[in-house]
């Protein structure tokens, strides 16, 4: 905004405008049309793909398998001495986690679960008589058509409070008051499937098949996220971030700072 950005909040984008096969800005959910001399897409490259960039399978690479997806959800835990910042709680079987989620295409019998302390972590405040305490477990992407059964991730958070249990981390009282299943983020993010390191890395030449950060086919449009070069995860999207950067600044003769 200092040097002259809009940003518009609520917005939803329906798809890149492509005039003479160069990126010129985007069409909103509305019909609105926002046009510049070049776009950044920070969504799941699934989504240009599903349709949102015009002969999309022409200017990126084939998708691959998704990565592994994460259940998601938020404990109203006794506040407790012995309660660490981070903790996770392995299965006595982690390769069969694994198996659960790529080879048998469903959610872990005996999920590995990752907790962390929102108070000791974060500074998060919580309640008078309970502290917030996040959890995760591993979870497979959604189906490429379809959508999972929601028995199968209430099944997984049975599995995940159990987990706790057995861990004797989990006090009379605490309850599950808040969660995100792979279904609902891969509705909140168009193309992922839920997926949240992009495509996976299954194999070695897997780094080398993600979307570039500047789509040469298509002047003007750059891919910054997850889902393009280099890969998943904050340290990584941000590196991303700044590679779609430096590609944007040297092609309209900008300085980079």
């Amino acid at each position: 905004e200092t040097r002259g950005g809009v940003v518009e909040c609520g917005a939803p984008v329906d798809r890149v405008l492509v005039d003479d096969g160069a990126a010129t800005g985007v069409v909103l959910a509305g019909g609105g049309v926002r046009r510049g001399r070049a776009v950044v897409v920070n969504a799941d490259v699934g989504w240009l793909r599903a349709g949102a960039l015009p002969a999309a399978p022409g200017h990126l690479p084939a998708a691959t398998a998704p990565s592994m997806s994460g259940w998601t959800g938020a404990i109203r835990a006794a506040r407790r001495p012995d309660r660490l910042p981070h903790e996770v709680i392995f299965p006595a079987d982690y390769e069969a986690e694994f198996a659960d989620i790529f080879d048998r295409d469903r959610p872990p019998v005996d999920p590995t679960v990752y907790l962390c302390a929102q108070e000791r972590c974060h500074g998060l405040p919580g309640w008078p008589d309970a502290e917030p305490v996040f959890v995760m477990a591993n979870a497979p992407a959604e189906p490429a058509r379809g959508a999972r059964d929601s028995g199968a991730w209430a099944g997984l958070e049975r599995a995940v409070e159990q987990r706790i249990r057995s861990a004797g981390l989990w006090s009379d009282g605490d309850a599950m008051v808040w969660r995100r299943t792979p279904a609902q983020l891969a509705a909140e993010f168009p193309g992922s499937r839920g997926a949240i390191y992009g495509a996976a890395s299954n194999d070695r030449f897997a780094a080398f098949k993600r979307p570039p950060n500047r789509v040469r086919s298509v002047p003007g449009l750059y891919l910054a996220s997850g889902s393009a070069h280099p890969g998943g995860g904050l340290p990584m999207v941000a590196l991303s971030g700044m590679a779609a950067a430096d590609c944007l600044t040297a092609d309209l003769g900008l300085s980079a700072g």
